[in-house]
């Protein structure tokens, strides 16, 4: 398959919102194909990752030991009963909350002159997250160099794909989606987060965001 089909197969997938989970796995896996294509995956390396992550069962590369020590570093900082600890930069929400992905696919979107809905339009977002974390999930992101051990972590995993109850019952008429995340400590305790964000309607004549002319 050549640069220009993929390209081609990406334009069309990616100037509308997906509707399945195949849809989220096929263009991740054509933008693998691009990375690989361009000899980029060091350059893009957070996108590879994601890419990566909905394509095995368990994730121990290069990518997951990097965003693993990233949170590692900042469970030094934790408190119990003091959530925020955790997060005094906001990277940890960035992971959980699948900004870091979005960030990182726009910037090759833009770069590689593809159609921008899924980052975007924040109500094609909004499903692009759902259905990404629907693939990920129980997919767990473990240390597995033989010798090398983060101070802190050893797993992180989606045990869950919904939002948390409390936000629920507190916004009555409100649609909510989330994730719940378990984090496994090396002395073997665990502790969950969640995260949930809101889905709110289209308005009435919503004109999709970030779509592009077909290309000639």
């Amino acid at each position: 398959m050549t640069r220009d089909t993929i390209d081609e197969e990406l334009h069309s997938l990616m100037n509308k919102a997906p509707s399945a989970k195949q849809d989220v796995v096929y263009a991740l896996t054509r933008i693998r194909k691009i990375l690989e294509h361009d000899n980029a995956k060091r350059t893009y390396w957070t996108l590879t990752f994601f890419c990566d992550w909905v394509l095995h069962t368990k994730l121990s590369l290069d990518g997951a030991r990097k965003i693993l020590t990233a949170l590692d570093e900042r469970l030094g900082r934790f408190v119990p009963g003091q959530p925020e600890t955790i997060d005094p930069d906001g990277v940890v929400g960035d992971i959980l909350s699948f900004a870091l992905l979005g960030k990182h696919l726009r910037e090759f979107l833009e770069r590689n002159d593809l159609p921008t809905v899924w980052v975007a339009d924040h109500l094609v977002w909004n499903k692009v997250v759902m259905l990404y974390g629907e693939l990920v999930k129980d997919t767990p992101l473990v240390m597995s160099r033989e010798g090398y051990q983060l101070k802190y972590l050893e797993r992180l995993v989606i045990t869950a794909c919904e939002p948390s109850e409390d936000i629920v019952k507190a916004n009555p008429g409100q649609k909510f989606s989330g994730f719940r995340w378990e984090f496994t400590l090396n002395d073997g305790q665990k502790f969950k987060r969640c995260h949930t964000f809101n889905l709110p309607e289209p308005p009435p004549n919503w004109q999709t965001q970030g779509t592009k002319a077909n290309q000639a």
